[in-house]
Parts: C-alpha cells; structure tokens; sequence
C-alpha cells in the first residue's frame, strides 16, 4: 500500500532534482526541481480547491506527482518516478492508486510526450486511450473512462447486456481457503486477481468455473455456487467493449500443487489486496462488495 506525502518546495526540491535525470528532463519537459515547484505553483494558484501534490512511498519516497480535480474529472499533471525505480511497474501501480483514491470522477485525462514511450505504456496498461494530439504536435492527450460494473440476480440483467449468441463470456470465482480470500498471481503480472476467464465453447458457466478454479489455484476439493450475474460496460472508452460473466463463491477445502498453466502463485488476504497490486481494479473491488453481501 502507498503513502502520500504532501510535497513540500521547501524540503523536497533537491530530492526532485535529483531524480530529473537525462531521461525525466526530455520526457517531462522539467529541468530543474526549480521549474517542477514552478509548475506546482502555476497550478495552486489555478485550481487552489482541487490541486494535489504528493510524495509517494512504500515507505521511503519512490515517485512524485502532482494532479486537480474537477466536479467529474481527474486531470494528471506530471508523475515522476526516482530513477532506481523505474522499468518496475511503478508507475502504472500508481496510477492505479490514483484513479480509485478519485472513484467520484468519471474520466482522468493527462498529456504525454510523444517520445515518453515509459509514460505511454504505464497509462495505457491503466486504461487511458489516446484521444488527440496538440495542435503543434508536440504532446499527445489520453484519457481514461471508467468502466461501468453492473450487478445483478442471475438473469435479471437488462437482456441487451447479454447478447444474443452467448450469453455470458466469463466467469469469476471468489475463493475461500482457510477463512481467507484466495487470490491468485499470472506468471506475467506482478498483480492479484481472482481465478476465472473465458467461458469455452460447449462450457456452462458452472463448467468454465471450475475448470479455471482448479488451473488457477490447484483447488481439489471445494463446493461451489453462482451467486450473481455482472455485467462490465467500457464502450465509453471503447465503443461496443462490454461483456456479461457469471460470479462465483467457491469454499476450499484441499488444495494441491499449482497446476502448469499461466499462474505463478497464490495468496491468502483477510479482504482483497490493495487497488495498486490489483490486475482488474475497476471491477474486482465493485464485485468483491456484492459477494459479502451475498455470501
């Protein structure tokens, strides 16, 4: 979990400059940690209600960011991360915590150098799309939509939600092991997610259900039960991407190796892990809530 530490000018411009390497300078467009105060200064007096500057730690100082808000939207100004940190999904794990510490706002938006390809790939992994380009194409604008999660009794989704071919694509099966949540990690990811995916052709979603919950967690002996339909609409971010799943508790009681398939490992947690170290975090958390008042 993260920390946020208010950026004092007056304590931490030298702690700023001297992650202004080569590299931040080019892709930030800040030279100094003189101009970076600048910057924070320009947006205080824009938007002194609503501006945000942080330290962020884990415990010590690993990044620094700055960002406002509107009624309905987050904006990002600059994120900057200490040099010895970089190239460690850092980044995207903030910006993760940044959008769910602003559940209110709808869309976040943020403008990137186009030869930041480090920055790039960080917001895109956290959702945002590029929307337009400056005028004198010198920068390029992103913005992230939030997606839209919808729970509901199984069947009782609005009937459009569903398709007509098929309708439900995935499963997703909250696991119960020893009193614990079980969560599990990809062997490609550095984050938590619940066992579940794409339901096969020929499978029911009980089917697929168990399947994933035994390739993703070594599950050997459990019970398990549908408890409710969701329905995950991101059309504002991408027209026409929504999908229907079928969301499952599973009770645990014997399980044996992790199978060799895509899962490194899991892990056991009193709730689910924090929304940084989450793979699905506009969903997960929405669901995770409904399945306590279900289970």
């Amino acid at each position: 979990m993260y920390s946020l530490l208010p950026y004092d000018p007056d304590k931490h411009t030298d702690l700023i400059h001297a992650w202004l390497d080569e590299d931040a300078r080019r892709n930030t467009g800040i030279d100094s940690g003189a101009d970076w105060n600048e910057d924070i200064a320009y947006w205080q007096k824009e938007s002194p209600e609503t501006f945000h500057a942080y330290l962020i730690g884990n415990p010590s100082p690993v990044a620094a960011v700055y960002c406002f808000t509107e009624p309905d939207k987050l904006h990002i100004g600059e994120l900057l991360v200490a040099p010895e940190y970089r190239g460690k999904g850092i980044g995207t794990s903030i910006l993760k915590y940044l959008l769910y510490q602003h559940t209110h706002c709808e869309t976040a938006t943020a403008v990137i150098f186009p030869n930041n390809t480090a920055s790039i790939r960080a917001f895109q992994k956290s959702g945002f799309v590029h929307t337009s380009t400056h005028p004198d194409r010198d920068a390029a604008y992103y913005t992230f939509h939030r997606m839209k999660v919808t729970a509901a009794a199984i069947g009782q989704l609005e009937p459009w939600m569903y398709g007509k071919e098929n309708p439900y694509r995935f499963v997703v099966i909250f696991a119960k092991y020893r009193d614990k949540w079980l969560y599990t990690r990809h062997t490609e990811r550095r984050t938590w997610e619940t066992a579940g995916g794409h339901i096969e052709p020929g499978e029911t979603p009980l089917d697929a259900a168990k399947r994933e919950l035994y390739e993703e967690t070594g599950a050997l002996q459990y019970r398990i039960r549908p408890l409710f339909d969701y329905h995950a609409d991101n059309s504002s971010a991408k027209p026409g991407d929504h999908a229907a799943g079928q969301v499952f508790l599973a009770e645990i009681e014997t399980i044996g190796p992790m199978p060799e398939y895509e899962m490194a490992e899991t892990s056991l947690w009193d709730s689910h892990p924090p929304i940084e170290e989450l793979t699905y975090p506009a969903i997960l958390p929405i669901l995770f809530r409904k399945i306590q008042d279900n289970s």
